[in-house]
């Protein structure tokens, strides 16, 4: 799969976000008074989190100086004792200011059994950076072997150095963070490049 199996959906608006920052604002006060338990602690960077077929949990971490991006699993995630486990590791991350990392963050998950499919995106792009691992879109089957589908980073970066007049002091930029599998259609959302991708096989 190569780049021109990306279709730029749409640009995001700033409405848009404001409505969902409002929205997440007042569930959050309506919620107030419900209370908050650790289910697992140690992590590094969490940046997403899907739940699988099983039950399972997963959670993307983006890794830190020392440690590298991996995705975890989490069995019996609502019980006493949730059972985790390591199923990628060794993904790269890039470091930002006051040690904040980018790297794995959406996750979506699709289909079961032999057909059961993890997607992974990783932040931030490779013109960037340097890493041409960085932007990458990710598929682990149930073998938990990981495919590289293709660079949405890399795509919308050069998107963006096409349409640098529409925020001139950002663009060219590219942070893809958020990814929807459905039947026959794979959504990726763009934060730095303010857009949505479809990634067409």
């Amino acid at each position: 799969m190569n780049k021109t199996n990306i279709e730029k959906t749409m640009p995001c608006g700033v409405g848009a976000m404001v409505a969902m920052v409002l929205a997440i604002g007042f569930a959050a006060s309506a919620i107030a008074q419900n209370t908050v338990t650790e289910v697992v602690g140690g992590l590094h960077s969490p940046r997403g989190l899907a739940f699988g077929p099983g039950g399972q949990l997963f959670v993307a971490q983006a890794g830190d100086e020392t440690t590298a991006g991996s995705i975890i699993e989490i069995l019996n995630p609502m019980g006493r004792q949730p059972n985790v486990q390591t199923i990628v590791t060794g993904l790269a991350n890039v470091g930002l200011d006051e040690a904040e990392f980018l790297g794995v963050g959406g996750l979506a998950v699709f289909g079961n059994g032999i057909n059961f499919g993890l997607y992974a995106v990783m932040g931030a792009n490779p013109q960037a950076t340097g890493n041409p691992a960085l932007g990458n879109l990710l598929r682990v089957n149930y073998r938990r072997d990981v495919q590289t589908l293709v660079n949405v980073g890399s795509f919308d970066y050069d998107w963006t150095a096409d349409h640098t007049f529409l925020v001139p002091d950002q663009f060219p930029d590219a942070n893809p963070y958020g990814v929807l599998v459905l039947p026959g259609h794979t959504y990726v959302i763009d934060a730095a490049a303010n857009t949505l991708d479809e990634v067409m096989p």
